[in-house]
């Protein structure tokens, strides 16, 4: 089975735990409650305040003043709820492992002989502080409306403008509370706004365009007057405008001021905040009084800041010993094998409508792309986006697009979910707590491996159950492995030196086609996933600067769009070579973005399969219990309770008894057949539960007060885990595996 598989796995992986072990957890939710005393003894450690700080400053603040037993914290908090609020970041700081803040963090590991994972502890973590890039996309434009700054900086033009006949249009963003929106501008053209979109290209000083257009019919000052005009309007765009890859943006914000004349005291506030970040960054269990220092200085710069928003920090897991087994990579093999056995390709519906309108409309025409996805004279793409099409030159109406529809989530019924409902039933008949499968029950499916992307990456957990090493993976996916690291290589050089292994490798594999990062802002507080640094030889700029030298910049209007053998062909006309872009983060690119930005982002996987995964569709809500599935020592999916509001009932009326309420939890868990240690599961975040314990019980409760049914998962790491530290204390995990495709690698060598 798996010499057919031709993914090959990287010589690294991630390892991703949180701050906290699980004996933290267990012992803090030890006792039949946890006291008042608990609380305020748990709430002296520095490092958990730091860390509950950086998550949320209201909480933090609510939490001194009840600490204080101060007037103001009587009356501004339920201590009951607040304490429900502790406990939840508790749990999240000791079991999750996604990082966030000083919650959850990463590291990089080698694959090697054995499994080997011992972490040194909290207080020897790094971590890399930067601030929140809703605030410095504030702050870069108030800089831009200071004059000594605004005279001085280079500007460009929109790298969204497109020609339509004899009108210009180009995207312009603006805000509703807070909220960026985008709409459609179009302009008409002229020989002195061409001149200026020339002259500007690589970047000059509003003077300068302003003295390239006087004439005898333009004097200086009214020319000076339009320019200002057009940068007002978004039409030019300086090189403050927000860049989302290459050095941290705050950084390129003092690299541009140090640039200025008469800048000394405004360079002096930013270098003097950048000197604040690295002295928080020398410790974990900084004092608050540090972070009040920053806010001092930063109200200096006259930008508002929400303080809830405004610090950023990825944190790295120090380790003393970081190996993984090659029997854990051959066991997601076999799982990536069981999984391509069952997946059936199926086309993007976006891009297989669209390219049924593209062949209507220009059958073998080789066409701009921006005009081909101008909705009006155009086909447009995607109905995430409604264009609004005026001219702020003389118009001021704001018309903001409409919110996107969900889409429809179903998934088509076929063999998979066949299998797997007839194994569920028959398990639930017979009171199984576990499905146990061998490969051999798949050997009779065949596999097909020439529709995935090059190379791809798997988050997998390693797990301890009945003292057998077991492998948690549900599946494996992304255009790129690099996708899921992108974000981290601003804190950790060492990443960041895996994720160029990573795109080295596939640009080996796509020698004759440019792979271009797509360089897009949507939304402000969405550059702090966003950001990241320049990973690839060129880029597509779109609403986001670039720092690449101008040739290895590809501009929208320098691209243009095929339709071959029903494929389509993305070309760069001044480089005369196809180009395949992409996203190297992890961006969740299609909620109401822009036609362009969703369409490239599509455009990554187009004609290949984005990945594969263990999902029971339907079957997922039929049944009210699932057991766990587990293929040899392969657990495909842990074991799931639907639970409906009436099955918790007498759980919520009697939450303020503790007699009645331990007596109801008992009917309940033996009635399910639920454990002590379970997760209540919602989308993406999950909550660690211990049902031995009263308050974590009420949380549970107050968490599922509102909802008619409710997901809980099986907690795996119930007994022991194969992550821990040096006091043999255990953590729970998640690590990332990347694969890359040996057979494309090696027929390109050929």
């Amino acid at each position: 089975m798996l010499n057919k598989n031709p993914y090959q796995a990287f010589d690294k992986f991630i390892l991703r735990t949180p701050l906290y072990s699980l004996e933290f957890y267990r012992n803090f939710t030890k006792e039949t409650n946890i006291t008042d005393e608990d609380f305020l003894t748990v709430l002296t450690d520095p490092v958990l305040k730091e860390a509950i700080y950086l998550a949320s400053p209201v909480l933090y603040n609510a939490v001194s003043k009840w600490i204080n037993k101060d007037e103001a914290g009587k009356n501004s908090e339920n201590p009951e709820k607040l304490k429900l609020s502790i406990l939840k970041y508790i749990s999240r700081l000791s079991s999750r492992c996604t990082p966030f803040g000083l919650f959850a963090g990463c590291t990089i590991g080698s694959i090697n002989n054995e499994t080997n994972i011992i972490l040194k502890g909290s207080l020897h973590n790094e971590r890399h502080t930067r601030f929140d890039m809703n605030y410095l996309v504030a702050l870069s434009q108030n800089l831009t409306k200071i004059d000594f700054v605004k005279e001085q900086l280079l500007f460009r033009p929109n790298n969204s403008i497109y020609e339509i006949g004899n009108k210009i249009r180009y995207i312009e963003y603006y805000y509703i509370n807070g909220k960026r929106n985008h709409q459609i501008v179009s302009i008409s053209n002229s020989k002195y706004i061409q001149k200026i979109i020339n002259f500007s290209k690589s970047g000059a000083r509003i003077k300068e365009i302003a003295e390239e257009i006087v004439s005898e019919k333009i004097d200086f000052n009214t020319a000076y007057s339009f320019i200002n005009q057009l940068v007002d309007n978004q039409i030019l765009i300086s090189n403050l405008e927000p860049s989302i890859t290459g050095p941290e943006f705050y950084e390129q914000i003092i690299l541009i001021i140090e640039k200025l004349n008469h800048n000394k005291d405004l360079h002096q506030k930013l270098v003097l905040l950048k000197s604040k970040l690295i002295e928080i960054d020398k410790n974990i269990g900084n004092t608050i009084e540090k972070y009040e220092t920053i806010i001092t200085i930063l109200r200096d710069l006259n930008t508002e800041f929400d303080l809830s928003h405004l610090f950023q920090t990825d944190m790295v897991i120090s380790t003393s010993q970081n190996t993984l087994s090659q029997n854990v990579i051959n066991s997601v093999k076999k799982g990536m094998a069981i999984l391509n056995k069952f997946s059936v390709y199926n086309e993007n519906p976006l891009l297989s409508d669209f390219k049924k309108k593209f062949y209507e409309r220009y059958e073998n025409q080789e066409i701009s792309l921006s005009k081909v996805l101008d909705a009006e004279i155009g086909i447009g793409y995607s109905q995430t986006f409604e264009q609004n099409v005026n001219n702020p030159l003389i118009d001021d109406l704001v018309l903001p697009g409409r919110q996107k529809k969900n889409a429809n989530q179903n998934i088509q019924w076929n063999a998979f979910n066949s299998f797997f409902h007839k194994k569920i039933l028959q398990a639930n008949l017979n009171n199984q707590q576990v499905i146990s499968l061998s490969f051999n029950d798949f050997k009779h499916l065949d596999e097909n491996w020439n529709n995935l992307p090059d190379t791809i990456s798997s988050i997998i957990e390693v797990v301890c159950i009945d003292n057998k090493e077991k492998i948690r993976f549900s599946g494996i996916g992304g255009s790129s492995a690099a996708n899921l690291l992108g974000r981290f290589c601003h804190g950790d050089e060492k990443i960041h030196q895996f994720v160029d292994e990573i795109i080295q490798i596939e640009n080996k594999m796509n020698e004759r086609i440019i792979l271009a990062e797509i360089v897009h802002l949507p939304e402000s507080r969405v550059g702090n996933i966003l950001m990241r640094p320049s990973f690839r030889n060129f880029e597509i700029p779109y609403l986001g600067n670039s720092t690449l030298n101008d040739e290895f910049q590809i501009p929208i209007d320098d691209l243009f769009l095929s339709l071959k053998n029903e494929r389509l062909v993305l070309r760069s006309k001044q480089n005369n070579c196809q180009v395949i872009p992409h996203l190297t983060n992890a961006h969740n690119y299609s909620q109401n973005s822009l036609p362009i930005y969703h369409f490239l982002c599509d455009l990554q996987t187009e004609g290949i399969s984005p990945g594969m995964s263990f999902n029971l569709g339907n079957a997922s809500n039929t049944f009210d219990f699932i057991p766990r599935i587990e293929c040899d020592d392969i657990i495909l999916q842990e074991a799931t309770w639907n639970i409906n509001r009436k099955d918790v009932e007498s759980l919520l009326k009697n939450k303020n008894n503790d007699v009645l309420l331990q007596q109801e939890i008992a009917k309940f868990r033996a009635d399910k057949n639920i454990p002590q240690f379970i997760l209540l599961s919602e989308n993406d975040n999950e909550l660690l539960i211990n049902f031995q314990n009263l308050t974590s019980v009420k949380m549970l409760l107050d968490a599922i007060s509102k909802k008619s049914v409710f997901i809980i998962k099986e907690f795996l790491y119930a007994e022991k885990s194969t992550v821990k530290d040096l006091k043999k204390e255990y953590y729970t995990n998640e690590i990332i595996v990347s694969f890359y495709n040996s057979n494309k690698l090696e027929k390109t060598h050929e």
